[in-house]
């Protein structure tokens, strides 16, 4: 191979890994909007899982033939093509309806069918990178390295791309520009005809593939879109989702509104967030015509307080805001982390005149919580949190949520005015579960600001929803008077207050036995701990190191689930942790089969059996070390930086970046390896161990300056260990190149199906002992990978 053909070699390779990442997120984005958003974590795993089968694949196409490996990568670089559009038109065909997967678990197989149709691409550019890896020793760093930096420019490309291009749009023209890089290897006639002919084939496939997927019957997108009269006012696709702004006159959304209202609900328009109703856009013109919101136990805070500057987080819609304008508050700003939706509500579309988003006292603001009250010193009289325990069916209990969490909660408090209020409200469920954590949360955060939680906390419901309110200081006699005069006049139920008494509970909305009354107020007394550690839900605190503010499930409770409710206890499964174990499950089965199959003696694999051991080891630590580091350093960072999309891009995109630079690095360091191996690994170790150890400080003490300062911060941070993180792979690579190369696409097999297994296991491990374990597990990773560097297989020289 001349110079010249290795630089179009590992352009190609930068190319691959580059789209590789833009069609996992845009694969993301078509799951979102198909079925849910916490199918994301599915990509990442199918993405990992193709690169292992290809190494599989690899280990029996050299066994069973003699296809030469630039042959072989042109015929990878056709498949991928071919199999961008084809697997979107495949996964259209498959019928999934995850609502329904508590009543027929054994529906996780279509989801299983579905991932293996959706790892169709990735199999065949695993295929290529692995082929490149198989290249001259000297030449793997560089070859990897180039993998490595492909894979860091993806993540921050593929997101401006999809703020142009849809989803399906990104995937084709991925698939398109790979064809066309296949040319490169096609240097005879037949090569170059087959390649003409895959175009035609790649046409049609486009041709047959609807121009958007066909969203689940069971969102709110289709069922609105079938309203007689419904059309859509605007429509936005972002990498965070689809915004969808609909005119539906027969849709009617009032949450929570009690059942004697005599207010009128004014028309409104759904906004639709993934198509699913976020909230609406209410058609108004005076603040009175947000009167019937009154009638709302989120309500609740205003009239306990005449709040001169209000914080309201996440208001999707203007029930937030329609509320602090009725009742005449100071200036009111919203903030949104989805700059799009803030667009859509200043915006004049037909009887819609953007009020009251255009009075000057509603200041529209593009920031998360957290990151607005860091960057700011105001205080505020009021602060409402977003509305949460929407997620009825538990599909988001394993994704991490960090804008509720113990430390915000804190910082919420400290930035109260001496008769400040910090309000949320969550749906009514029934055994209770969220608003009995948030309650904890509460009580949890006015103790740690010497307060009395008994005092200062005041918790009423609905039929519907429950709210909270939490006072920087000890409620007032007339404002519990006014809390119960509140609840009386609208049909509300009181469920603690400090003089609370067992006759003034569960009169309107009366349950058989009241639960939120009895959790409250074992909270509140001495049996707390009790109660968190044996009630049906977990009730624990989320915090930064464990943000599951929607995990409730105890595996150990299940079975008193069905002692409860029988059958119907299947209702109460957390859909989010169930696929998860299912999907690991069977991603254990499918890796055990295919990382054994090549010590099948059909296929004799090389080496002795102690080898083939130490190749097992060493890969499968490599494998899962990245991804702990990764996913543990990505949750901390995500809270520093603020913003979730942009956090994910710049520390995942930094991450790789460096890791490709050690990886070319790697490549400068003499023979013998085996004892340079071996002080890399350990190198890392000692150096994770010291970041993990002076990470909390340094951020503490950066968090308040600019967002560049921080990124930069971020960078400067990760940039050391990400070096040393890209080099130990490749030196292992190098070395089974020189003395065994035919275990390189096992390696890399090995590597690929471990990485898969750390994707899954994270949120398992960090929703019970958290993100930080999870890092120092993936050092201890790397330790493994340190001692058993010391016996691959090497010759003699480097034995000494």
């Amino acid at each position: 191979m001349t110079v010249s053909e290795l630089r179009l070699q590992r352009l190609i390779l930068f190319a691959v890994s580059l789209i590789v990442i833009a069609v996992e997120l845009a694969l993301m984005r078509e799951l979102a909007l198909r079925f849910w958003e916490h199918l994301g974590w599915l990509v990442i795993s199918v993405a990992l899982m193709g690169f292992g089968i290809s190494g599989t694949v690899l280990v029996i196409v050299h066994r069973f033939s003699s296809i030469r490996r630039q042959a072989l990568q042109f015929i990878s670089l056709q498949s991928l093509a071919i199999s961008l559009p084809g697997c979107l038109g495949l996964a259209g065909l498959i019928d999934l309806d995850l609502i329904q997967m508590v009543w027929q678990p054994s529906m996780a197989w279509q989801v299983g069918v579905l991932a293996l149709v959706l790892g169709l691409p990735f199999v065949f550019a695993g295929m290529y990178i692995g082929l490149a890896l198989e290249d001259r020793p000297q030449r793997v760093p560089g070859n990897y390295g180039a993998s490595f930096l492909g894979s860091g420019a993806g993540g921050l490309l593929s997101i401006l791309l999809l703020y142009i291009l849809s989803p399906r749009q990104l995937i084709i023209a991925c698939g398109c520009l790979i064809l066309a890089m296949a040319v490169f290897h096609a240097r005879r006639f037949l090569p170059r005809l087959c390649w003409v002919l895959c175009w035609f084939v790649m046409s049609a496939v486009i041709v047959y593939i609807p121009e958007s997927p066909e969203i689940a019957g069971d969102k709110d997108l289709p069922q609105i879109q079938a309203m007689k009269g419904s059309r859509i006012l605007a429509s936005r696709d972002t990498p965070r989702g689809l915004i969808t702004l609909f005119d539906a006159p027969s849709f009617h959304l009032a949450p929570g509104l009690t059942f004697t209202t005599p207010a009128k609900v004014p028309p409104q328009y759904p906004l639709l967030f993934d198509g699913q109703v976020a909230g609406s856009l209410y058609l108004a013109d005076a603040p009175d015509d947000f009167e019937f919101l009154d009638y709302t136990t989120m309500a609740l805070p205003y009239h306990l307080v005449t709040p001169s500057e209000v914080l309201l987080v996440e208001d999707f819609g203007s029930d937030h805001s329609g509320l602090a304008v009725y009742h005449r508050s100071g200036k009111m700003h919203v903030l949104s982390t989805h700059s799009t939706i803030n667009t859509l509500k200043v915006s004049k579309i037909e009887k819609y005149h953007g009020f009251p988003y255009t009075i000057p006292e509603v200041i529209l603001r593009t920031s998360t919580l957290r990151g607005f009250l860091q960057a700011s010193t105001k205080r505020f009289s009021l602060i409402v949190l977003p509305t949460v325990g929407s997620d009825h069916g538990g599909l988001s209990a394993a994704q991490p949520e960090g804008t509720i969490t113990l430390e915000t909660l804190e910082l919420c408090m400290k930035r109260l005015t001496e008769d400040g209020l910090v309000a949320i409200t969550t749906f009514a469920h029934s055994p209770p579960r969220d608003g009995l954590r948030l309650l904890n949360m509460l009580i949890e955060v006015v103790q740690k600001e010497s307060g009395d939680p008994q005092k200062q906390i005041a918790v009423i419901r609905s039929w519907a929803n429950v709210t909270l309110v939490a006072a920087k200081n000890p409620l007032t006699p007339g404002q519990m008077l006014t809390i119960r005069r509140f609840c009386t006049s609208r049909g509300f139920d009181l469920v603690w207050l400090p003089d609370l008494q067992p006759q003034e509970i569960n009169i309107h909305h009366q349950l058989e036995t009241p639960l939120y009354y009895q959790g409250a107020q074992t909270l509140m007394g001495p049996d707390r701990e009790s109660l968190i550690r044996n009630y049906l839900y977990d009730l624990s605190i989320p915090d930064d190191n464990r943000p599951f503010l929607n995990r409730f499930g105890r595996w150990q409770g299940l079975h008193l689930l069905e002692e409860q409710f029988g059958t119907r206890g299947r209702a109460y499964w957390e859909l989010g942790s169930f696929m998860l174990v299912a999907a690991l499950f069977q991603t254990v089965f499918l890796a055990f089969f295919l990382i054994l199959a090549p010590l099948a003696p059909v296929i004799g694999l090389p080496g002795r059996r102690p080898e083939q051991l130490v190749v097992l080891l060493l890969f499968t630590a490599l494998g899962l070390g990245f991804m702990f580091l990764e996913m543990g350093l990505l949750q901390r960072l995500t809270v520093y930086l603020a913003h979730p999309l942009w956090a994910a891009a710049t520390v995942l995109s930094g991450i790789l970046f460096f890791g490709g630079i050690g990886s070319m690095l790697s490549g400068r360091l003499k023979y013998p390896l085996r004892k340079k191996h071996f002080r890399v690994a350990i190198a890392l170790v000692l150096t994770g161990t010291i970041l993990l150890l002076v990470i909390d400080p340094v951020l503490d003490a950066t968090i308040k300056y600019s967002e560049t300062v921080r990124v930069v911060t971020a960078l400067v941070l990760i940039a050391p260990l990400s070096t040393l993180m890209g080099m130990v792979f490749p030196i292992g690579i190098k070395r089974l190149g020189e003395n065994q190369p035919r275990l390189i696409p096992w390696a890399w097999a090995v590597n690929g199906f471990a990485s898969v297994l750390a994707t899954l296991l994270t949120p398992l491990l960090a929703m019970q002992w958290g993100f930080l374990p999870v890092a120092l597990g993936g050092l201890g990773c790397y330790v493994l990978a340190a001692l058993s560097s010391l016996g691959l297989p090497s010759p003699a020289d480097e034995r000494r």
